[in-house]
């Protein structure tokens, strides 16, 4: 199985690549030994593990136009098409079977767009609050219990970039209902973002923590104290 730019009318890969932009459509092109006369392939396209699309090839049609025989081999290809751009992540696979049976996995990566930016941290920090420009009100990295705690960052965040907050108490327990993420629509040289924590019953003694993500890769982990 190859990953492709585009495919041949025989379904041969075009300019194979296991990268695509997220605009791109993401073709596949596999090559079964011999000339089956029954069975069925099967391709899911996944995205972690959820489902995206899924499409078949049943060997026993006859003249099937998604079959294609040269020599000893037969080609056919499967092809995932989208109305919206692709997540960027390097999280993606497609899963082949071969009459309902797992074949194998194939992972490929989504990777920015051409015109993105690169997106960068240069700066993080905890703060009691944030102003309106997403300035930091009374920064500091010790908490009390009922506090509300802000992690403020500053970089530059490139188009169709995705940027993920995970809380975790004391390192370990994470906080499902504090998580939280924030898409970049346009390129932002030289911007700020934000994600904030407030625990009904308070916060805990200890160190605790928040684990930044971008486009599915985690860049960091800052902790922070509770007393």
């Amino acid at each position: 199985m190859v990953f492709a730019k585009d495919l041949s009318e025989n379904y041969l890969p075009v300019n194979p690549t296991s990268t695509f932009y997220p605009e791109e459509v993401i073709n596949v092109s596999v090559s079964i030994p011999g000339r089956p006369k029954e069975g069925i392939m099967g391709a899911k396209f996944l995205y972690m593990d959820q489902l995206i699309a899924e499409t078949s090839v049943d060997f026993a049609v006859e003249n099937s136009d998604l079959l294609v025989s040269m020599g000893e081999q037969t080609f056919t290809g499967f092809f995932l098409t989208h109305d919206e751009p692709l997540y960027i992540s390097p999280l993606y696979n497609v899963e082949l079977l071969i009459n309902g049976i797992s074949a194998g996995k194939y992972a490929y990566s989504v990777i920015p767009p051409a015109d993105a930016i690169p997106t960068v941290v240069r700066e993080t920090i905890f703060a009691s609050g944030v102003t309106d420009a997403i300035d930091p009100v009374d920064p500091k990295d010790v908490f009390s219990s009922s506090d509300a705690v802000h992690f403020i960052g500053q970089g530059d965040f490139g188009r169709l970039s995705y940027l993920q907050a995970d809380w975790y108490l004391n390192g370990e327990e994470q906080i499902p209902d504090c998580t939280a993420g924030v898409p970049v629509d346009e390129n932002l040289p030289d911007d700020r973002f934000y994600f904030s924590c407030e625990l009904d019953a308070g916060w805990p003694d200890g160190t605790h923590s928040v684990v930044l993500t971008i486009d599915d890769v985690v860049v960091m982990e800052q902790t922070f104290s509770v007393e």
